[in-house]
């Protein structure tokens, strides 16, 4: 057998492996993953942490079963609006501050995130229960603390969602930041 012929039967040989174990042929990319639907999207209270005047909520971004891959990239808006004072007339919302991160922890940002069913995203949003020099005008509420909605909008979307949260007794939520979207 000449070296042509080996060659020959060689490449032949690795041809007819590759197409039975499937190998055969240029591979294809997945097509690219677009952003998400906001109609398809859940946004939801996740953990809470505290620590030392500092608190903080996780916000879940999260798909339900059967819906497709997406993405979203930076931070969410949250506007907080305090229960007593959503009927209000002229009542303000608290706007959270976007910074990459905060006493209580979240990543500098990292990019794009893939969403998938299983598998979320979430961004922490963190507030000072007590007035400081930056915010000495805080509100703090009384005895029974008090029920907040945040209305929470995705990134690249207008579509809002309300994710109710609870400020403790005698506490505010003063400096109030969000931190941008992470993988789950």
């Amino acid at each position: 057998m000449t070296a042509v012929q080996a060659t020959l039967a060689t490449a032949v040989w690795i041809a007819a492996t590759a197409a039975m174990i499937g190998f055969a042929g240029p591979a294809s990319a997945d097509p690219a993953v677009g952003p998400c639907d906001p109609q398809a999207l859940t946004v939801a209270q996740g953990q809470s942490s505290a620590g030392l005047g500092h608190r903080a909520v996780l916000l879940n971004f999260a798909l339900p079963s059967g819906a497709g891959p997406c993405q979203l990239s930076g931070y969410p808006t949250v506007d907080a609006f305090v229960e007593t004072e959503v009927d209000v007339e002229g009542a303000s919302p608290i706007h959270a501050k976007r910074t990459p991160t905060g006493y209580l922890g979240a990543p500098v940002p990292g990019g794009t995130v893939t969403l998938e069913p299983g598998h979320g995203a979430h961004a922490m949003v963190e507030w000072v229960a007590f007035g400081t020099q930056q915010d000495p005008r805080c509100q703090i509420y009384g005895a029974s603390g008090a029920d907040v909605r945040l209305h929470v909008t995705p990134p690249g979307m207008s579509q809002t969602f309300t994710v109710p949260i609870s400020v403790g007794r005698e506490e505010g939520l003063c400096g109030l930041q969000v931190h941008p979207l992470t993988a789950d």
